[in-house]
């Protein structure tokens, strides 16, 4: 069996074992974000969508939710990651230093100028709303970086040993024109050279797969020895259409979360559906129930009955000896179901997130106003809720992500020349986003409690020498950058070690010459006062 056959086999049996979420991911588009590609079929473009939607409560809540985490998270506004050595010790280094934070500055210019945070919210979107997200990173010559989130319906993926995935199966169509213009003439297959010249906008089923490469060999940096193995193909004619590489891993997918058995992701549009899925139905049966009230059937004599019409403004024949035409009295408790309505509609809320995102605005609705510290202390305890995500979407994706695009940008000379320092040195990559800085949050409360708890002791101890060798146990220098870096403060504004001590050698020697010259005013001071003192006697 050839490449391509164990290709085509390989995505037919991810395909199966996908089979059985798609049920669950045809509700996503049917209940909850219409505009999304439907799962189970391939939809129609121009078709109407939406029409078992009701509420527009999922709607909204899943766009509340994916652009509070990418406010939260990969803000436009703020940098919301930072590079740092493995090598503590390198971080004091001022060459060191600077170079970190100008490959940070261009790596934000780059995702400012391509099409990242447009890509991203997308990518949350899915994530909230399909519970697995995917996006594709590649070099592109005009933007240095491009990025590509696609349908869910088209992705198909497997984990490694460690429950990572590492094999991605995109499977799309693409025209036959479309496929000559990518691939050129002698790379397609001769039944889509004819469809390109007969008939150029007919589908042609595509599959695009990322797995690692086993057969390479190392010492070649060739397409095709790379780590990660990279294979176009036409499904139909099983025909390779190019045979590439890659030499990190260009997808990231991410799950909001997952069972110890399962490889798809759950999130909270799964998790709530049968919410969702009560909602719609009762807020159709509200809006038959609200067109009786305004326009009720009516009841009219007749000499036979007839059948008997609920729908507003329907008409009943009854016998009636004065003839007298009345409404039917199909009202029902509107109060209580508008109620019911609202539980719902705030579960569903609730699910989402959306009172942690939306917390500032509505924190003192019809409340006394609180202080700016506890709005702070708030802000951190909820989104302290958020910490199992927040990790999975660490190591899952914007880990990942800044990885791959700093290496396409390295290879492609967008920094300036690495120092010597850096060579060899291995990089890790900090988060600065408010999600972050609310996780170590917790790190930061504890360490100042101490430090109250030990001014408190500071102060009852009447011995100064007690107290002094009670603050020997602080290394005051290193609590005040580890404050520093836990609430992501500009690195920049602390002085560098040598700076520091420049300083502090300077004023020990200021306060030396001063307590000099104060000791020889004394020794002036006193020398005078015995010779005055000898003259008087004299």
């Amino acid at each position: 069996m050839g490449l391509a056959d164990n290709i085509v086999k390989r995505q037919e049996d991810l395909q199966a074992a996908r089979s059985t979420w798609e049920s669950l991911w045809q509700d996503i588009p049917d209940y909850v974000l219409p505009a999304k590609a439907g799962v189970t079929s391939e939809d129609t473009p121009g078709t109407r969508k939406g029409s078992l939607i009701y509420d527009s409560t999922p709607q909204k809540a899943v766009n509340v939710s994916s652009a509070g985490l990418m406010s939260h998270m990969t803000s436009i506004a703020s940098p919301w990651f930072a590079l740092r050595t493995r090598n503590e010790g390198l971080m004091e280094d001022g060459g060191v230093k600077w170079w970190l934070q100008e490959a940070e500055r261009r790596m934000f210019a780059v995702y400012n100028s391509s099409n990242f945070y447009t890509s991203i919210h997308e990518y949350y979107q899915d994530l909230i709303a399909f519970g697995t997200a995917s996006i594709f990173v590649e070099e592109d010559p005009e933007f240095v970086v491009r990025f590509s989130v696609f349908p869910i319906r088209q992705i198909f993926i497997a984990e490694n040993y460690n429950q990572q995935i590492d094999t991605v199966y995109r499977v799309y169509k693409q025209t036959a024109r479309q496929l000559v213009q990518e691939f050129g003439e002698d790379n397609v297959s001769r039944n889509t050279i004819e469809k390109a010249r007969e008939k150029p906008d007919t589908k042609v089923d595509c599959i695009h797969a990322v797995f690692p490469r086993k057969d390479r060999d190392i010492r070649l940096k060739t397409r095709v020895n790379m780590p990660f193995a990279s294979i176009y193909l036409e499904k139909g004619e099983k025909h390779i259409l190019d045979d590439g590489g890659y030499l990190e891993m260009p997808w990231m997918v991410a799950r909001w979360s997952k069972g110890s058995r399962e490889i798809y992701g759950r999130c909270p549009a799964i998790d709530v559906m049968p919410d969702i899925k009560t909602l719609h139905q009762m807020e159709r049966t509200n809006l038959r129930q609200a067109e009786k009230a305004a326009d009720p059937p009516l009841l009219v004599h007749a000499d036979y009955t007839g059948r008997v019409r609920t729908k507003p403004g329907g008409i009943n024949y009854y016998r009636d000896p004065n003839k007298v035409i009345r409404q039917m009295d199909v009202a029902g408790n509107i109060p209580v179901a508008l109620e019911m309505v609202e539980q719902k509609r705030q579960s569903i809320r609730e699910a989402f997130f959306v009172d942690v995102f939306l917390m500032l605005s509505q924190e003192n609705r019809g409340k006394q106003p609180i202080t700016a510290t506890e709005v702070v202390e708030r802000v951190q305890e909820r989104l302290m809720i958020l910490g199992p995500v927040l990790g999975r979407l660490h190591s899952e994706a914007l880990g990942p992500l800044v990885e791959r695009s700093f290496s396409v940008m390295l290879r492609a000379n967008f920094f300036p020349p690495l120092p010597e320092e850096l060579l060899g040195q291995e990089l890790d990559v900090e988060y600065l986003s408010p999600l972050a800085k609310a996780q170590k949050a917790m790190e930061a409360r504890s360490t100042q409690e101490a430090m109250l708890f030990i001014q408190q002791l500071l102060g009852v101890s009447p011995d100064p020498a007690l107290a002094q060798e009670l603050m020997d146990n602080i290394d005051v220098d290193k609590y005040v950058k580890k404050a520093w870096d836990i609430f992501g403060a500009p690195a920049e504004i602390i002085r560098d070690p040598e700076e520091r001590d420049g300083i502090r050698e300077q004023r020990a020697k200021a306060q030396q010459m001063q307590q000099m010259m104060l000791a020889a005013q004394q020794g002036a001071d006193i020398g005078k006062t015995v010779s005055e003192a000898e003259n008087a006697g004299g």
